[in-house]
């Protein structure tokens, strides 16, 4: 489960030997996707994403789902730069996908966030920067990765956007 992980993560946690990282992704448009194709539609997208995103991050980390249809993912010993790097690949990936549901190929896209662990922080406030993170990717687009919060949190090297 999500709570395991991430407690066992926090276990080992150090931000200078061994830091964590979490991504949160969510699936745009997901409503419209229940609305055209029906319920049973919207649960193959999640159970095709869900099987992407295990096999993507098996060897990084956790992938859990985390309500409705968006997904955490713990990634022990992955520094933001890295996470980002890799939220951005799988992005890309997802967006090269088409999830099959009866007669039709059912496009994807997703928004993620992606946070770096601070000393003294909890499982929950993890979390909670991660999936804000997710909320301003969907203010900027949707179809993106963002990272941190505040411009505060970015790294020089990246934009703190990515979308094709």
């Amino acid at each position: 489960s999500l709570d395991n992980a991430l407690a066992g993560a926090l276990g080992g946690f150090d931000p200078q030997r061994n830091p964590l990282s979490i991504m949160m992704f969510d699936v745009d448009h997901f409503k419209e996707i229940n609305d055209e194709h029906g319920h049973e539609a919207g649960d193959e997208v999640l159970r095709c994403l869900a099987q992407k995103a295990a096999s993507f991050f098996k060897k990084q980390g956790c992938v859990a789902r985390y309500g409705g249809e968006e997904f955490a993912v713990v990634l022990p010993g992955v520094r933001m730069k890295e996470a980002f790097h890799l939220a951005d690949h799988f992005r890309k990936l997802v967006e090269q996908t088409v999830c099959p549901f009866r007669e039709s190929l059912l496009q994807v896209r997703i928004s993620a966030g992606v946070t770096e662990t601070k000393r003294g922080e909890s499982g929950d406030d993890i979390i909670r920067r991660a999936d804000s993170a997710v909320a301003t990717a969907k203010k900027m687009g949707r179809n993106c990765v963002w990272f941190g919060e505040t411009a505060s949190d970015m790294i020089p090297e990246m934009s703190g956007l990515s979308a094709s």
